[in-house]
């Protein structure tokens, strides 16, 4: 693995690997795109595989014996781990994260169907990429066929499909759009918050009644099978109402709890990992997604300490399989990576988040889907003059 870490010895390199990672970065703010897709489509996603499985026990106990010991055997045990590579890559996505975390939720909020418009092209011609690395027998196509049935049907669940949330302002009603994370928001003026009030109703019953005024600034409430996390902020005249609904978890109480989030999250991070798949949607999915942001905002240590143990346990655990697959399955893999590609263009498909199917609408659609096309295509080029290093296979 080191040898990974002398291919990005270069400056030029180093910068081209931290863009990359600041791609994969802001890629993960995005419902449907994964940093594992942008990974895929840069050409670093083996190169991933390969320095994640680097990181073993007994390596990072050799780190410890070194400082005791000083001896050279576990110096060169601790850095057979890629940490030019880790580091680089980790700096490009911590920062697309914080860069992009406003910019992302902005864009998709007031111009969601060009957003998804770009990334659709984006992922749709990607799909070339993992295509020409594979065999092209009938079992390479039975994966795509399969795997492309399996994340299209995961990306296809509603979780929030039967809820419906209505804004209660005197005698005027408005709907409020809850998404596929349970995350909603809306404002009102200052002076109607008295008279604001929220219903949400799941098949038509109510199961939440909850008057603006009574949220300051955070408010919690649970049913015996959801909760709910309303957040109120001040902004000049207005105020703005954050919200998140998430269906109960399946266990909640006892040492069950946190065995059950200890598995969610080495599930999640898993899903993280595989192209076209969000780990925060399975986490909606599993109903722990407001949960794990309930116990940060509460800093409650264990359930974020059992968290953790479950990401890194899954992260740890999956890679050395996907590596496993990459050296002795190699076709068959980039095979099922091509039906991961597939099926996650049904989360992100643009005609699904607008209403305006007019002609000139969806030609703006299909010239910025083009737009992510030709984007590629120069990063495909670019890629091969500067002569990126090679996947580790």
């Amino acid at each position: 693995m080191k040898q990974l870490d002398l291919e990005y010895q270069t400056l030029k390199s180093k910068l081209i690997l931290y863009f990359k990672g600041y791609s994969m970065g802001f890629a993960d703010i995005i419902p449907g795109v994964s940093g594992g897709t942008i990974a895929l489509i840069s050409g670093i996603y083996e190169h991933l595989i390969y320095a994640i499985s680097s990181i073993k026990v007994k390596r990072l106990f050799a780190f410890f014996m070194f400082l005791i010991t000083k001896q050279e055997k576990y110096k060169n045990e601790f850095f057979g781990i890629p940490f030019t590579f880790l580091i680089v890559l980790g700096s490009g996505i911590a920062t697309g994260i914080l860069s992009m975390s406003k910019i992302i939720p902005y864009l998709m909020e007031v111009y969601p169907f060009y957003t998804y418009s770009l990334f659709f092209g984006l992922i749709l011609f990607s799909i070339s990429i993992p295509y020409k690395k594979m065999n092209h027998s009938y079992k390479e196509y039975f994966l795509i066929f399969f795997f492309t049935l399996i994340t299209f049907y995961i990306t296809a669940l509603s979780p929030f499909e039967e809820y419906s949330i209505q804004l209660n302002v005197q005698d005027k009603q408005k709907t409020i759009f809850v998404d596929d994370s349970g995350k909603f928001k809306f404002t009102i003026n200052y002076e109607q918050i008295e008279n604001a009030h929220l219903e949400i109703s799941k098949n038509r019953k109510e199961i939440f009644k909850i008057k603006a005024k009574d949220i300051n600034p955070i408010f919690f409430s649970n049913t015996q099978n959801e909760s709910l996390l309303l957040q109120i902020r001040t902004k000049k005249e207005e105020v703005e109402i954050k919200g998140i609904l998430s269906k109960k978890s399946i266990i909640d109480t006892g040492i069950g709890k946190y065995l059950w989030i200890f598995f969610v999250a080495s599930i999640a991070i898993c899903a993280m990992i595989l192209p076209g798949i969000s780990g925060a949607y399975i986490l909606v999915l599993f109903g722990e997604y407001q949960n794990i942001l309930k116990s940060l905002h509460n800093k409650e240590l264990l359930t974020i300490g059992m968290f953790l143990l479950g990401v890194m346990t899954g992260l740890l655990s999956f890679v050395r399989i996907l590596k496993f697959l990459l050296n002795k399955y190699h076709s068959y893999t980039m095979a099922s990576l091509t039906g991961f590609l597939i099926g996650s263009l049904n989360k992100i498909f643009p005609l699904r988040y607008t209403n305006d199917h007019s002609f000139e609408n969806l030609g703006i659609g299909i010239f910025i889907a083009l737009i992510g096309g030709i984007f590629l295509y120069i990063l495909e080029k670019l890629s091969i003059r500067i002569g990126d290093p090679e996947p580790p296979i």
